[in-house]
């Protein structure tokens, strides 16, 4: 039997009531942002001004052209800076262990020689309740229905951003020289904001009690998401707001109605998380989301008490069990290939262990393809990139940048 926990279900019977005593401003939706993008027509070429790091910043740097990257992926020095070369980052995912050893077992364990315990996902996926007040008890942003009005943005240092510090974590999405970063103070609240940056419409979806961060390109069909108020293995179940099918996060596909009985998946679209702090750093243009949402939240306050360090607390027990190689609230890389099965995570821990407090680049092979893999401990930072170019398949060591004198 699922056990009960009796803060969150207090939390759901508040976000149920809608939270008007938590503080926060109510205003109406902003008009949309003012902020240029700068298509390429080429996902291997950037046509916006790139970054240039900062001296003792971590870079890429290709040992075959001794080409420069910055970790938004722009050639800034070398052979590669004049064609403007852009590295394609590949979809990943942070997520608690726990939860990608249910959701992907029998998966690969970067640095293990044993995969995750091989296990079967219940036939039904749709969830059970998981919020008291059922569908759109957790509101959506910018509202519950079809999105009628735009997000509101600010810029850092405003006081729209006050309710964040440099240590806040965010979900970047950056298109076309556009940076946004959703940060999970909001989405701790909401769980799925529906935006778009020029044409491309997606969706940035975060499930407190699984740790994960996903972003989806709304497609042709140009799908927007609801809180179904479900859970499944205590994740997120999403809606589609004119189907009303139903679409774990972690399971990444429909699984009600039409898309479930088509086996339908979802596109990922690149996204990177990581700290306030070193987000700003890498977009100092950035938006971010306004905390006057149109809803009184307290946006400072982490709404699930210990939950992120408890490992004996899953909110729900999940069906199979957490595989206990780690422990259940350690935070790791996920990258996943629906299609093909393919999935792999590479635990923080891990990764720190082999690449140092200060960061670095793994060279690797997943899913036939060969990627450049960053991590920075501080940052918070996990990022994998297509090594493979139009200029050939490059290898990457991670430096400190030192601007020319």
């Amino acid at each position: 039997m699922p056990r009960t926990h009796a803060p969150l279900a207090a939390l759901c019977l508040v976000l149920a009531a809608g939270c008007n005593d938590l503080g926060g401003t109510q205003l109406p939706p902003a008009p949309p942002p003012k902020q240029a993008t700068y298509p390429s027509g080429d996902p291997d070429t950037y046509a916006h001004a790139p970054l240039t790091p900062t001296d003792g910043e971590l870079v890429l740097k290709d040992q075959q052209t001794g080409t420069t990257f910055n970790l938004r992926g722009e050639a800034v020095a070398g052979p590669l800076a004049a064609k403007k070369r852009m590295l394609r980052r590949q979809p990943g995912v942070n997520m608690f262990w726990f939860a990608w050893s249910v959701f992907f077992p029998g998966s690969e364990v970067w640095g293990q020689s044993k995969k995750v315990r091989a296990a079967q996902l219940p036939a039904s996926k749709t969830g059970s309740a998981g919020c008291f007040g059922g569908k759109d008890c957790i509101p959506s942003l910018p509202n519950t229905g079809p999105p009628a009005g735009d997000l509101r943005w600010t810029l850092p240092g405003e006081a729209g951003a006050s309710y964040l510090t440099d240590a806040s974590l965010v979900l970047g999405v950056f298109v076309d020289g556009a940076a946004r970063a959703y940060p999970h103070n909001i989405l701790w609240w909401h769980e799925i904001a529906n935006d778009y940056i020029g044409e491309r419409r997606f969706s940035v979806t975060l499930c407190p009690l699984t740790g994960s961060g996903v972003v989806w390109d709304a497609g042709a069909d140009k799908r927007t998401f609801g809180v179904s108020g479900n859970l499944f293995n205590s994740n997120l179940v999403m809606y589609e707001h004119r189907t009303g099918s139903l679409w774990p996060q972690l399971y990444m596909g429909a699984v009600s109605g039409d898309d479930g009985t088509n086996k339908v998946f979802l596109q990922q679209l690149p996204f990177v998380e990581m700290t306030w702090g070193r987000w700003k750093k890498l977009h100092p243009n950035t938006l971010v989301l306004d905390r006057t949402t149109g809803f009184g939240r307290n946006y400072r306050q982490y709404p699930y008490g210990n939950y992120r360090v408890n490992h004996a607390d899953t909110f729900k027990t999940t069906s199979p069990l957490p595989d206990p190689m780690y422990k259940n609230k350690e935070l790791g890389f996920g990258l996943v290939d629906r299609t093909t099965g393919a999935a792999r995570i590479y635990m923080h821990k891990d990764l720190a262990a082999k690449l140092g407090g200060s960061g670095g680049v793994l060279n690797e092979t997943w899913n036939g393809k060969s990627i450049a893999l960053v991590f920075e401990k501080d940052a918070q930072l996990a990022a994998a990139f297509l090594a493979k170019t139009p200029d050939g398949t490059l290898t990457f060591d991670a430096i400190k940048f030192k601007a020319s004198p």
